[in-house]
């Protein structure tokens, strides 16, 4: 017997993990992620099993499983040795992520070398992956890859890109070896005095993590065009006093900076800068805790070395070193200041907080005020994280920090509120505020369910999966039927992440033949736990093949439900159309932005439903109308040629925007109204600029028709209706009216050489068209 309840908490049974009788590709996938994830202190017991799977999801699950291990056994070289020397792309450079870890083995070593050596070669290397290698070549054997990488760089003189991944890693494999760091800022010279670009002084700029921080000043300068006010408002933020020698270097270095001789003459300009900064840097540097700290020197003397500023070097590339320099020097000032504060947090709390919420601090900076105001961290359970009020908490921080974020939580100034999270996060990075999340909406579902707050809901949903925990299966099970509902694709996903016997009677109550998830869902669960499955969909499962990735469909269907039986009805929309008007000026679409034409019924109880989306669908629609809409504005080519979507201009009346139908039966009511002559003509042009949308011409033939004018514009539409609805003869009569009258006039205005224009494309299709009938050959019907 199927029980639904109660549900159980722990995590999966191990044999449950490690079942080797089903072929189902969907089903091994989830084991071996579960495998990973929940016993990961077995991983000896079944990493060569996953290994050799035929998936090759599961095979780079397990790769990126055993790179992240600290030793691995030598009888799993041969084997990965293969995986290796079989592969190609991202699963190549998954295998030698690992196989590097052999590094007592010279053959591996020498295998590892060939391949790089031929990957920087053929320059079609992606970064990512150059990246990754660099990464972890340098972490097992620094010896060997840091000169090999660094002679490298000799070799790729011109490849700015190349140079900036491996300065980046080659910055952080030299921090205790000061004779490598040296060496590498050398090389680093020479090279920049070849280079163009700024993509290795942006790999000094990660290395430090200031990316933040150089931003803010190089954008404040962009806009202001004054190193002395984007500075004073760092000190006055720091509450730093500007001694008068400090003063007056950095007018003396605006002087030159700021001054437009320095876009026009740089090389004059730059030496006399180069001086001032050097000059500053020893004055900061003589009174603070970073002195001792030997590449703060190294940098700023090797890049302040006048003879390194060669004339060929442009203009953007120094001022971005410029920058660069001067936030370091600034990042010194404000670091010894909060230091002094953090020995007595609560004297000096107003000037910590003024820097906390700072723009140009650092993350680690703010890490540690936090730590210094909290350093026991509030516990936040279910119980303080639940909301309280029915008051919405929008963020209004600009780019808020994940630590300014548990700043508001541990002070309890957001506990209890409802908290925007999908806005403030797109996905929370640290463990433990990944941890505080989705104790908040476990915390939270419900209400939210309520409420009908479809964004926090897929954005919870999307937490419970990542947090994979079966304490969640209650919260999507006791509101099954809403998700099912509104929020389909995100229930799928949860199901096949975190399955439970729970499911499947649900399941079997919604399968219908066509409806292949759901099928494919009750397969799973069915297989999973052992349960038998209806003939129905047994037979379903013996005559279709169906692979994973077809179940990403991209011929339009529609899941419609049916109030009436409470089912769902899998129906094809021939076309829809998005408002684009809606598009350009609203973020987010309303149920009459998205609109089609046809009627549907149940295929349960034929019963009329109305074409209401769920969140899910209606926002995939909006994403690929904002595509589109951007797409036509820069490319020619139409990028989803298998979507059945069109932009239209919905119509708009009297300050309101309507759906098509809701405009026909509202022209259709004034029709029998007393309109003014103005507002019946109004009424008249949106209708036929709504049915040429539509491309419905015998409609848009009948208002023209109804109301003839003697005017070139409504000859041209009589004209374009006549053509598109096969009447070429006709088209061409009145295309051939209209260009006479217009080729009588001396001179044309903008607007009549437009129309001209379109006249003569129509009489060349038109020309063309009867051309090509003239080539048609009768064929007797015997033949």
């Amino acid at each position: 017997m199927l029980t639904t309840t109660p549900f159980s908490m722990q995590k999966y049974d191990l044999n449950l993990l490690r079942k080797k009788r089903t072929q189902d590709g969907v089903l091994q996938r989830w084991q071996a992620f579960q495998l990973v994830s929940q016993y990961p202190n077995l991983w000896n017991t079944y990493i060569e099993d996953l290994l050799l799977s035929r998936d090759e999801v599961i095979q780079e699950v397990s790769l990126s499983f055993l790179a992240k291990q600290e030793e691995l056994p030598s009888s799993l070289m041969p084997l990965i040795n293969r995986i290796f020397d079989m592969s190609i792309d991202f699963m190549k450079v998954q295998a030698a992520l690992v196989l590097c870890r052999f590094q007592e083995n010279v053959l591996i070593v020498q295998k590892l070398k060939n391949w790089i050596d031929f990957l920087v070669n053929v320059d079609t290397v992606d970064s990512s992956t150059l990246s990754n290698i660099v990464k972890i070549l340098l972490e097992y054997n620094p010896q060997f890859y840091f000169a090999y990488f660094l002679d490298i760089i000799n070799h790729k003189k011109k490849n700015a890109i190349y140079n900036s991944i491996l300065y980046e890693h080659l910055f952080y494999a030299a921090q205790d070896d000061l004779d490598n760091f040296s060496l590498l800022l050398e090389k680093y010279q020479t090279v920049m005095q070849n280079d163009r670009s700024r993509f290795l002084v942006d790999s000094q700029i990660h290395y430090w993590k200031m990316s933040s921080f150089f931003q803010w000043i190089e954008n404040a300068l962009n806009t202001s065009h004054s190193v002395v006010n984007v500075l004073t408002e760092i000190f006055k933020t720091a509450g730093i006093t500007m001694p008068p020698e400090t003063e007056e270097i950095i007018y003396r270095f605006s002087s030159y900076f700021d001054l437009d001789s320095y876009r026009n003459d740089y090389e004059i300009a730059t030496y006399p800068i180069i001086q001032i900064l050097k000059e500053y840097w020893e004055q900061v540097s003589a009174n603070s805790t970073h002195k001792d700290i030997p590449y703060f020197n190294i940098v700023i003397s090797t890049i302040g070395n006048a003879s390194y500023w060669k004339e060929q070097m442009p203009t953007k590339v120094r001022t971005v070193e410029m920058i660069f320099i001067l936030t370091l020097i600034q990042y010194v000032l404000v670091d010894d200041k909060l230091t002094f504060y953090l020995q007595d947090p609560s004297e000096y709390a107003s000037f910590i907080s003024q820097l906390f919420y700072s723009p140009f601090i650092l993350q680690s900076q703010q890490q540690r005020i936090l730590e210094a105001f909290f350093p026991q961290a509030p516990l936040l359970t279910t119980g303080n994280l639940k909301i309280k009020t029915v008051e919405r908490l929008y963020n209004d921080i600009e780019n808020i920090s994940e630590m300014q974020i548990l700043w508001k939580l541990y002070s309890g100034e957001w506990l209890g509120k409802d908290i925007n999270w999908p806005s403030l996060l797109s996905q929370p990075c640290s463990p433990y505020l990944f941890e505080i999340v989705f104790t908040y909406f476990k915390a939270n579902f419900q209400y939210y369910v309520e409420k009908g707050n479809h964004k926090a809901i897929n954005y919870a949903i999307s937490i419970f999966i990542d947090y994979n925990s079966r304490e969640i299966i209650p919260f999507i099970y006791n509101n099954f039927d809403y998700l099912v509902r509104f929020h389909f694709n995100s229930l799928y996903s949860c199901i096949q992440s975190l399955p439970d016997p729970c499911y499947f009677k649900k399941l079997c109550q919604l399968y219908q033949a066509s409806f292949t998830e759901i099928s494919v869902l009750i397969r799973f669960l069915a297989t999973l736990y052992d349960f038998p499955l209806e003939i129905t969909i047994k037979e379903e499962q013996e005559n279709t093949n169906l692979p994973y990735q077809a179940l990403v469909k991209y011929d339009y269907n529609v899941k419609l439900y049916c109030n009436e039986c409470q089912l769902f009805s899998l129906l094809t929309v021939e076309s829809i159309y998005v408002n684009e008007r809606a598009l350009l000026q609203s973020d987010t679409l309303t149920k009459d932005d998205i609109w089609t034409d046809k009627k549907f019924k149940c295929l349960h109880c034929a019963t009329p439903i109305e074409f209401d989306l769920d969140y899910e669908s209606a926002k995939e629609i909006e994403n690929i109308a904002r595509t589109e809409l951007f797409l036509s504005n820069h490319s020619p080519v139409k990028m989803f040629q298998n979507y059945s979507i069109t932009l239209l201009n919905f119509p708009f009346f009297q300050q309101k925007s309507y759906n098509p139908d809701k405009f026909i039966a509202l022209a259709t009511q004034l029709q029998k109204e007393e309109l003014s002559k103005q507002e019946r003509k109004e009424v008249r042009t949106i209708l036929l600029k709504l049915y040429q949308g539509l491309r419905k011409w015998d409609e848009v033939l009948a208002i023209l028709e109804e109301n003839k004018e003697d005017t070139l514009d409504w000859q041209f539409e009589k004209a374009t209706a006549e053509f598109y609805l096969d009447k070429k003869a006709k088209a061409r009569k009145y295309f051939l009216l209209i260009k006479e009258k217009l080729d009588q006039e001396a001179t044309l205005s903008v607007t009549q050489e437009r129309l001209r224009t379109k006249v003569i494309f129509f009489l060349q299709l038109i020309d063309s068209y009867h051309a090509q009938r003239q080539y048609l050959k009768i064929v007797p019907e015997d033949r």
